[in-house]
């Protein structure tokens, strides 16, 4: 392993993370797999009428696949996550480009079990991109009920729309909306305007709707160009300002990155301008200066989370940093500041000789925080996935209306 770049050793004595601690957990993520995970419903069946046998016999190919290449079943998460050695190639194969199967980070796929989301919720992704979580948490609610993606940064929502076309993630389903859009999380109002809709259900709905239902993968193309003014109008048509309130929220915030250490090491190798070494020093030199006005940032987007919940909702927070000042800090300043309700969460502490072990049992290994007991850690080490902090928040029923501002904020 390379040595770790100045800045970056800076930036952990500066946040008070062992180094030597930070190096064993690198160590280790130069074992962890990839992970793929297998849609309930692939995309190249989208179109409202696929037979059960149909389904499953997508799903037997994929995990038969799967199994040929080396490959295992996650068995402590709700969804169909594979582990795979990393030196498998899976981008390029047929199944993954029908989107049969879609790289992820387990981490994410935590977070999203931790949200439990449900058909029928009305849920809201507050940093949504790049939009893999939130195809995970459309696809178990089963295209029923309210899903809203927000994100401020248009490249990664591009991404975020991508991932929603590719995965066919419209629906007919008269019970189902979903939205991504380009807003400042921090600043949402209690409606979403039409013009902030980046993509949406009708996106996809427009084209099934107004011409042949299609047999195949090979018919989900885009309309004519003759057609895209009819098309464009009957979307334009379909929507209506989004209800800002939810059952569910997930304020995966922005943070430092330093728990993702496995794309960290990838990086130090790159010679590209978007990622090369430098870039990732200049990164943890700024994030050194400009930790207060990061924080500040997380707790409004914490906030505003909290904020649009219904009473009796569910509040997600999760970073992939390792900070206090990130993680532990930004949680107490919530509950100390509105009438938010910390929902404890607990995690397996035995730590198993392997890390397909630790992929097999029935819970999650991680570490539970010493500072902020109910919030947990994910890491290479104890888990077999990259860094992430997580905690579970609740609004309580009998809320006051003068709580559901963000008092407190500096």
């Amino acid at each position: 392993m390379k040595p770790l770049p100045p800045h970056l050793l800076r930036f952990l004595r500066k946040n008070d993370i062992d180094i030597k601690w930070f190096s064993k957990q690198a160590i280790e993520s130069q074992r962890i797999p990839r992970f793929v995970w297998l849609p309930s419903l692939p995309p190249v069946l989208w179109n409202g009428y696929a037979s059960d046998e149909k389904v499953q016999s997508s799903k037997t190919n994929a995990e038969a696949f799967l199994l040929a290449n080396s490959g295992y079943r996650v068995d402590w998460t709700k969804n169909n996550l594979w582990a795979v050695p990393q030196h498998r190639t899976l981008s390029r194969h047929e199944m993954y480009k029908k989107g049969q199967m879609f790289g992820i980070d387990a981490a994410s796929i935590f977070s999203v079990d931790i949200l439990d989301p449900k058909p029928g919720d009305d849920i809201l992704d507050l940093c949504c991109a790049p939009g893999a979580k939130l195809a995970v948490i459309a696809d178990r609610m089963n295209h029923e009920g309210k899903l809203v993606g927000i994100d401020n940064c248009f490249k990664r929502l591009d991404v975020s729309t991508g991932i929603a076309k590719s995965l066919r993630l419209g629906s007919s389903h008269n019970d189902w909306s979903f939205s991504i859009c380009h807003l400042d999380g921090a600043e949402m109002k209690d409606e979403m305007p039409i013009e902030n809709i980046r993509w949406d259900h009708f996106s996809d709905v427009a084209y099934f709707r107004n011409s042949a239902l299609p047999s195949s993968e090979n018919e989900l193309k885009v309309p004519r160009a003759r057609n895209s003014k009819r098309f464009n109008q009957y979307i334009e048509n379909c929507r209506h300002p989004i209800s800002m309130l939810f059952d569910k929220v997930i304020v995966d915030t922005q943070c430092t990155h330093e728990g993702s250490i496995r794309h960290i090491l990838k990086h130090l190798d790159a010679d590209d301008s978007h990622w090369s070494p430098n870039i990732l020093e200049s990164l943890f030199e700024q994030w050194c200066e400009e930790a207060e006005n990061l924080a500040q940032l997380q707790r409004k987007l914490i906030a505003k989370g909290f904020e649009r919940l219904k009473p009796g909702g569910t509040l997600v927070y999760s970073t992939c940093s390792f900070c206090q000042s990130q993680n532990e800090n930004i949680v107490q300043w919530l509950l100390s500041t509105h009438s938010a309700v910390l929902d404890p969460l607990v995690v397996s502490t035995s730590h198993s000789d392997t890390i397909e072990q630790r992929h097999r049992s029935s819970s999650v290994s991680g570490r539970s925080s010493t500072i902020l007991p109910g919030t947990v850690y994910l890491d290479p080490i104890h888990s077999g996935t990259s860094g992430l902090f997580v905690a579970r928040i609740t609004k309580p029923y009998n809320i006051q209306k003068g709580d559901l501002t963000c008092n407190g904020l500096p």
